[in-house]
């Protein structure tokens, strides 16, 4: 299927510019996101390290006795352990353990504590709304981007298999009995780096997790005590509600972005897909045109830029394509006339001189010499008229006289040129041709048919039309000196009819006469 330039400058501008809009959106999308992250990292940072600081020597001792309280009951089976490498959390401590472990003062002081700090993260009338501590307020607390602070420990019998255990989580609804955070002993598998697992540096995790409250990124926050023995990890959690919320009104605005500039540079592309498919319409209708040899055809487009100057070129092309053609039709038609009239000069005479001498074997070898000198002087008179493309009254007027040097000076017939109007009118070439054959008819019937020893011939142009006027003292020759079968007067009149002319022709009392008008045609395609 044959796909136009149009629709191929449509598709490529289309494509072009939403690839560069998504492009461009893309980028924005993702430097966002990244400075975004660099943000929340850089608070998360803080805050666990002031949380962190916040922990002192008595708060140590409780950890470590509530660490050390929660030992005995930690236990795994094999595929208890390969459930929590594989990502599952387990929690197989029984209720009452659990019930005994939350009720201690070591316990309940480090939840209020933690809980304390996690208000602390949002303003101060907002922290106030969230007593008494229920699930729905802590929803509606991470929404407005509270964190989420809990204690960690790892027991020394599971250290290699990097299982962890929950100490203290945020806080516990009485009203729904659920818990904020995991319950204490609940395990899972931590991907900590060995480098980062036992330091004592703030380490916040690159990736987001989703859980049943919130999506959030975390950190790590190792707690040693005052002798550097490990005691427990401060863990932190950042809901990132309200940034996806920002990040996913940016992508709803991305794709309306996108679409907008879709939309727009479809019509942009159409606006000029047509402007210029415009343009390139009209050279390829303008170049079959001169494929089927209409050479008048020109292209109109007049733009200011590649296209224009592209036109301007094509139409000095097409004015140089019709000026060649017409010079060679021209050309043509000489090289055609010249032919015909080569075929009328030189055949006429050389039909004469094969009559005359079939009728008689003692033909008058002045005759046949005359004929003779006629035919050369046709021949030079050809080859003359080659060299012109175009011919003006003066040149006529010497082709005539040249004519005359060539048939009636030899037979010492005198004769007087006369000449009228302006010499350096253009005339047409196969006019002047005609005008030279009239002559050479007319000089030849002189010869040919009267006795006369004198000749006047005339010819002006004025207004439009040229004038041959030819006038002899001679008188009827008994017996004409050759023959072209009668048909001189014939030729010379269907000649001047080409013209739309008048002849006159005849005898008076001092000779012959004729006397003729051609009016010179306004086009010269004349055959």
């Amino acid at each position: 299927m044959r796909v136009s330039y149009r629709f191929k400058l449509v598709f490529v501008i289309t494509s072009l510019s939403v690839l560069l809009t998504s492009a461009s959106v893309f980028i924005y999308y993702q430097y966002t996101y990244r400075i975004m992250m660099e943000s929340i990292s850089k608070n998360l940072r803080d805050v666990a390290e002031l949380v962190r600081m916040s922990l002192d020597e008595s708060d140590m001792e409780r950890l470590q006795r509530l660490k050390a309280a929660l030992e005995p009951y930690i236990s795994y089976t094999e595929d208890e352990i390969k459930y929590i490498q594989g990502g599952g959390v387990v929690s197989n401590l029984p209720a009452d353990v659990i019930k005994k472990l939350q009720s201690s003062d070591d316990f309940q002081f480090l939840t209020k504590k933690i809980s304390r700090l996690m208000l602390l993260t949002l303003d101060a009338p907002y922290a106030e709304k969230l007593k008494p501590y229920s699930v729905k307020k802590t929803r509606e607390y991470f929404n407005k981007g509270g964190v989420m602070p809990y204690l960690v420990t790892m027991s020394d019998k599971y250290l290699k298999q990097r299982l962890v255990q929950t100490l203290v989580a945020s806080g516990y609804d009485k009203v729904e009995g659920v818990w904020m955070g995991n319950p204490i002993g609940t395990t899972w598998y931590t991907a900590l780096p060995d480098e980062i697992l036992l330091i004592p540096d703030v380490y916040v995790h690159n990736e987001l997790y989703t859980d049943a409250f919130y999506t959030a990124l975390y950190s790590t926050a190792t707690i040693f005590d005052k002798n550097g023995k490990f005691v427990a990890c401060l863990e932190m959690d950042y809901p990132v509600g309200q940034e996806l919320n920002k990040l996913r009104n940016l992508r709803t605005l991305s794709y309306i972005l996108i679409f907008i500039s879709f939309i727009a540079s479809l019509l942009l592309s159409l606006y000029f897909s047509k402007r210029m498919s415009g343009s390139l319409k009209k050279l390829t209708d303008a170049a079959e045109q001169i494929k089927d040899n209409n050479y008048d055809i020109r292209t109109d487009i007049t733009k200011e830029d590649e296209f224009g100057k592209l036109g301007s070129a094509f139409n000095n092309m097409a004015e140089a394509v019709q000026k060649t053609t017409t010079d060679l039709q021209k050309s043509n038609e000489r090289l055609m006339s010249l032919t015909a009239d080569m075929h009328d000069g030189v055949g006429a005479v050389l039909t004469s001189i094969q009559i005359a001498t079939r009728k008689d074997s003692n033909s008058d070898i002045d005759s046949i010499h005359s004929l003779a000198e006629q035919g050369m002087g046709e021949i030079r008179f050809l080859m003359d008229a080659m060299e012109y493309e175009s011919s003006t009254f003066e040149l006529l007027a010497e082709g005539i006289t040249l004519l005359a040097v060539d048939i009636l000076q030899p037979l010492n017939i005198s004769w007087e040129l006369e000449t009228s109007g302006e010499s350096s009118a253009e005339i047409p070439f196969q006019m002047y041709l005609d005008i030279q054959r009239i002559a050479r008819e007319v000089f030849a019937n002189i010869i040919k048919h009267s006795e006369a020893d004198k000749c006047m011939v005339k010819i002006s142009i004025a207004e439009g039309e040229i004038r041959l006027e030819v006038r002899d003292n001679g008188r009827l020759r008994e017996k004409p000196l050759g023959t072209s079968g009668g048909k001189g007067l014939k030729n010379i009149r269907h000649r001047v009819m080409r013209y739309g002319g008048r002849l006159e022709s005849g005898r008076t009392e001092s000779g012959f006469f004729i006397d003729a008008s051609l009016k010179i045609p306004v086009c010269q395609n004349i055959t």
